[in-house]
């Protein structure tokens, strides 16, 4: 399912996933929802799926805050992620643009693997317990500057 809205809405105590995009949903705008206690699965995972914004959306205690699966093109600015296993992450991505979001008391603040041609700029990493950012496997051509660790 393609260009839809889901906004203004308040998630919590699901199991498997709040917002779940995938199998080629693109260009929908998630915005402004609040996410707490998915403690088995994902606050918002985008899968296979491109072009998607995740604009001031707020991600508490769960498995994952935001996840990219085998996922292009989509933007994810001005979130906070607190309290998760990972906050912001991703596998096998590129062309994704992550910025400006509070990622904060995480077990991991940020993981990617395989990310390519992505930009991640100006997000503040805050007292995240194992890693603030880690960037590994066949990762290359990102552009990852002006990030804040405290």
């Amino acid at each position: 399912s393609s260009e839809n809205k889901i906004v203004n809405n308040n998630f919590n105590n699901n199991t498997f996933g709040s917002i779940i995009v995938y199998n080629n949903s693109n260009n929908n705008l998630i915005l402004r929802n609040n996410i707490e206690k998915d403690i088995d699965g994902y606050g918002i995972l985008i899968e296979e799926s491109k072009d998607n914004n995740l604009t001031e959306n707020i991600l508490k205690d769960n498995l994952a805050g935001i996840y990219l699966l085998k996922s292009s093109g989509n933007t994810v600015n001005k979130n906070t992620a607190k309290g998760n296993g990972n906050g912001i992450g991703g596998v096998i991505t590129s062309k994704n643009s992550i910025t400006d979001n509070l990622i904060r008391e995480n077990e991991y603040g940020s993981i990617f693997y395989s990310i390519s041609d992505s930009i991640i700029k100006r997000n503040t990493y805050f007292q995240n317990i194992k890693y603030q950012l880690s960037i590994d496997g066949d990762s290359e051509d990102n552009d990852v500057s002006g990030n804040f660790f405290l």
